[in-house]
């Protein structure tokens, strides 16, 4: 038996996982489009079709700010937005304490049309703020610090650019460069310029929507893989770049973005479900291996709630994946922006449902990874640490549960 055991243990391999969840998911009140969040999920930020910029909280409720799109909120409640000034130019703006902060644009900077500068992104430390500023109707990236103000990360090879992402430390920006096509993009903060290509050989079509705290990771939208015309991925500098593939659908092409990462490698954003413009929010994790729809996801886990909703995007994600903020349709048809809050059950190991935790449930999961089948139910109650992974340190804490 002790033979056994141990041969049992040694044979343990890898699984994914998702913890098991309660749900609910509110509307946010005059904020159609979600386009930021911190990394608790606790605070967001965006606009509405009337064109305001629109800050929420559960404390605070929906706050205006005036004409134009918040983007980016650090955990120290700095916001990064792009504002109508005094002269209703769209300029980049800092918005700290209730109090805005117009922070000009790139030197020898002019406006287009209406717009000069762009506040485009906030680190999640509120050290570093990234956008685009105009010159003679082209565009440049930029960031921004209290110390240094706007600084012009330039054009590429004279063509336009933009920072849309930075890392939480503020260290890496990330965006797209004009070549043949917009180009994924990353700089540093001496503005030294890396193009990450695309899935698609003879095409380096892409752009950066994410990086994650410490530059290690980095997430967007490119030129797809094999049929794929367009499709989000996730870059590391270990794998490189990995797509996410594209959710069944009936439109004429493939198409899915990513918008946000958590901390766990979870991501969310949007695919092209009819053509021409008709989308819904998509959602990848590492159990699932590849983007699926969102809705369709939840309510596999049981999330109900949603049974009448129409999720068109999901643009936001908490660091510890708990959290989605993305608009659509409630059930009434109104559209609106909503945030989905998953909640933690704490049922974990009880493997089998049947109110106890014994060896029961040990057999159920060391037979599994041994190549049975277990319900969606019954692998969400495996992850006892709650890491969106059950491995061996899950099998073992159940082991310790089960013969105290």
């Amino acid at each position: 038996m002790i033979k056994h055991w141990t041969l049992i243990i040694i044979l343990v391999s890898l699984v994914h996982s998702q913890p098991t969840y309660e749900f609910e998911i509110i509307s946010l009140p005059n904020m159609e489009t979600p386009l930021g969040m911190n990394t608790l999920g606790t605070e967001i930020v965006g606009t509405n079709f009337g064109g305001q910029a629109v800050y929420w909280s559960d404390s605070t409720g929906t706050i205006v700010h005036g004409t134009g799109e918040l983007w980016g909120i650090s955990d120290n409640g700095r916001i990064f937005s792009e504002l109508a000034n005094s002269d209703g130019n769209w300029e980049a703006a800092l918005i700290e304490n209730g109090e805005i902060n117009f922070l000009g644009s790139i030197d020898g900077s002019n406006t287009c049309d209406a717009f000069y500068s762009h506040g485009l992104g906030m680190s999640a430390d509120g050290s570093t703020g990234v956008g685009m500023g105009w010159v003679n109707c082209g565009t440049s990236a930029f960031y921004w610090t209290d110390s240094s103000g706007i600084v012009d990360l330039g054009q590429f090879q004279g063509s336009s650019t933009k920072a849309q992402a930075v890392s939480g430390d503020g260290q890496m920006i990330g965006g797209w460069a004009q070549t043949d096509n917009r180009s994924s993009c990353i700089w540093d903060r001496e503005g030294n310029t890396t193009l990450l290509g695309s899935l698609q050989e003879g095409s380096d079509y892409g752009e950066v929507q994410f990086i994650n705290g410490d530059g290690s990771v980095i997430a967007g939208f490119c030129a797809g893989s094999a049929g794929n015309n367009v499709e989000g991925y996730i870059w590391s500098q270990d794998s490189g770049m990995v797509g996410l593939g594209v959710p069944d659908n009936s439109a004429a092409t493939n198409v899915s973005r990513v918008f946000d990462v958590s901390e766990n490698l979870v991501a969310v954003g949007e695919y092209l479900n009819e053509s021409p413009i008709f989308y819904k929010a998509c959602i990848y994790t590492a159990e699932v291996g590849q983007f699926v729809n969102l809705r369709s996801y939840l309510l596999d886990l049981g999330m109900s709630q949603i049974e009448q909703w129409d999720l068109v995007k999901a643009h936001c994600i908490s660091d510890d994946g708990n959290t989605i903020a993305g608009y659509g349709r409630d059930p009434a048809d109104n559209w609106t922006g909503w945030v989905i809050r998953i909640v933690v059950e704490e049922n974990y190991g009880d493997v089998n449902g049947d109110g106890e935790i014994d060896i029961a449930d040990v057999l159920m999961v060391v037979t599994y990874l041994l190549g049975d089948e277990l319900t969606e139910s019954q692998l969400i109650s495996a992850d006892l640490d709650m890491n969106l992974l059950v491995d061996i340190y899950d099998l073992l804490a159940l082991i310790d549960i089960a013969i105290q």
